[in-house]
């Protein structure tokens, strides 16, 4: 967009906005098709934790839905803009009609990225609640990334009270804007990848404790895999789009192409990569199951029936007594993942 007459910038713009939208409702497709299977899994399967992973499910639906309807509106008053200047071709343009025009956009822009702070702090919240239950409830672990999460969701907003107050009619004009903008991509990588840490790392080391424990199924081993790639799968999808967004605007900028379909596809890949790990637990990729599977005749001096809230039946490992385990089932820990 670097023509400087109102026919250029207006074209670039909708150019911009048209690989966006487009990025945006190819992965929504892909989306609602994975949200669909998540919830016929979870229908069908009475895993741990299923209620709040179909609350959560939901309303990353409902948000990411709310993301695309955004987007077309705002392709669809750009293009009535672009209609009215092919209209009146070389004659004299309503210049007036298309600043009006122009100024909606900037307004559902806003919006459109409000949603988008929404979103992505649903998803945060998801690992964030993920990471906690695998660490038995315990705050210390997670408090700095809770702290980044929030901060993050702080500089979202600065950078929405900053478009909201300029002038200028693409939204991340201003050099402030553009700071805080960067800055909330690279907050929300680091406390992503530092929940990825956090929760994996924690999975691995019970997996090499409970590794020792005689009466126990090989096959035990390999669903601790299974629960640490779903982990790894899910959050290095939300951390290489935060990467690749802060690096984008950095270099070429918010009025690029490549970066339009950057944001296109973080909108949908912030509700993917949760899915992702929703539909992995519909079919039975939890640790509970990892449990019950894994025992033969289980001794009875390091095995438990009695768990914290979790269902009858259900096993508590006492894989060692710095463990706590007592405060939290074998369940709980991919019950939420």
């Amino acid at each position: 967009m670097d023509d400087p007459t109102l026919p250029g910038f207006l074209w670039g713009l909708f150019v911009c906005d048209l690989f966006e939208t487009s990025a945006t409702i190819f992965f929504y497709g892909l989306y609602v098709n994975l949200f669909i299977l998540a919830i016929y899994t979870l229908q069908r399967r009475r895993t741990y934790g299923r209620i709040w992973l179909l609350a959560a499910s939901w309303m990353l639906f409902v948000v990411g839905t709310l993301q695309t309807i955004l987007r077309v509106m705002i392709s669809t008053v750009l293009g009535r803009a672009v209609a009215l200047l092919v209209a009146h071709g070389q004659g004299e343009l309503p210049t007036a009609e298309i600043i009006g025009l122009v100024r909606d956009r900037l307004g559902l822009e806003l919006a459109d990225n409000a949603v988008f702070a929404v979103n992505v702090f649903i998803t945060d919240s998801v690992f964030l609640y993920r990471c906690y239950l695998v660490w038995g409830y315990r705050v210390k672990p997670v408090l700095l990334p809770g702290i980044l999460i929030l901060a993050t969701i702080a500089m979202a907003i600065v950078s929405l009270v900053e478009g909201s107050s300029s002038s200028d009619f693409v939204l991340l004009g201003g050099r402030l804007q553009i700071m805080a903008t960067t800055t909330a991509y690279g907050l929300g990588l680091a406390a992503n990848v530092l929940l990825m840490a956090l929760t994996a790392g924690r999975i691995w080391w019970m997996r090499r404790t409970i590794a020792n424990i005689p009466g126990l199924h090989s096959s035990i081993d390999t669903r601790f895999s299974a629960v640490i790639s779903i982990i790894l799968e899910s959050g290095s999808i939300y951390c290489f789009s935060a990467f690749l967004l802060a690096i984008t605007l950095t270099t070429v900028g918010s009025s690029n192409n490549f970066y339009s379909v950057l944001v296109g596809i973080a909108y949908q890949a912030v509700n993917i990569a949760p899915t992702l790990t929703v539909v992995r637990v519909g079919l039975g990729h939890n640790i509970e199951d990892a449990v019950k599977r894994g025992f033969t005749q289980p001794p009875e001096p390091i095995v438990s029936t009695k768990l914290d809230g979790c269902s009858p039946g259900s096993q508590m490992v006492d894989l060692h007594p710095n463990l706590d385990v007592e405060r939290f089932g074998v369940a709980n820990m991919l019950g939420s993942a």
